[in-house]
């Protein structure tokens, strides 16, 4: 029996992935930093802004004393950009309904590789902190694994009676891992289609797939 729901945030309640991937092309004058290395980082660096804001300035050319103020400014650029966009955006359809439909029923989580800070204010854009019970998001050393853990304890509850509801790898190998079911949302970057595993294309249709399990 399902209890707790954990919900990733980026192509789950938002239609972001390509908002957060075009806002690098627009942090920095074309003149000053190509699109072909931005492009070329975005490939190699799967970790975090930071990690990629770092690798752009150490290809620049900067120097260790010079990267991390200069990552710390470029951090806050890149987030005004995608808050603006996101709170320009919105919920995608139907996701706040659905929210307070299983906020009546199980016990709701938010677990995002976005930064924690850039999360909360995000969330509070849009005004849905109060689905959740908590939110979590990317802090070193967590990972969406570690976070996933964490609220199996908090909640006293065993893995599988927690259902993760995400469109990432990182989704998808945390709940494996613990050992939580997992639905999978289907959009144009997993390109998921006849996977081993439930999915649903947006967020009205989990009600129905919950009942499949």
């Amino acid at each position: 029996m399902i209890k707790v729901i954990v919900f990733d945030f980026d192509g789950v309640l938002v239609d972001s992935n390509r908002l957060k991937h075009e806002a690098w092309f627009k942090l920095f004058p074309p003149k000053e930093v190509s699109n072909a290395l931005i492009a070329d980082v975005l490939v190699k660096v799967k970790a975090t802004r930071y990690d990629i804001l770092r690798e752009i300035f150490r290809r620049l050319g900067k120097s260790e004393g010079e990267i991390e103020s200069l990552v710390a400014r470029y951090a806050d650029k890149y987030n005004e950009i995608v808050q603006s966009g996101i709170s320009s955006m919105g919920l995608n359809a139907g996701a706040e309904k659905t929210l307070l439909d299983l906020k009546a029923k199980f016990s709701l989580y938010l677990n995002s590789a976005t930064p924690e800070d850039a999360l909360a204010q995000t969330i509070n854009r849009l005004e849905i902190r109060n689905y959740f019970k908590k939110i979590y998001g990317q802090s070193e050393p967590r990972s969406k694994e570690i976070n996933l853990q964490k609220i199996i304890n908090e909640e006293n509850v065993l893995p599988s009676e927690v259902l993760v509801v995400g469109d990432g790898q990182d989704d998808l190998g945390a709940a494996k891992a613990l050992g939580c079911l997992f639905i999978g949302v289907t959009n144009n970057w997993n390109k998921w289609h006849g996977e081993e595993f439930l999915t649903v294309s947006n967020l009205p249709e989990l009600m129905d797939s919950i009942k499949k399990l």
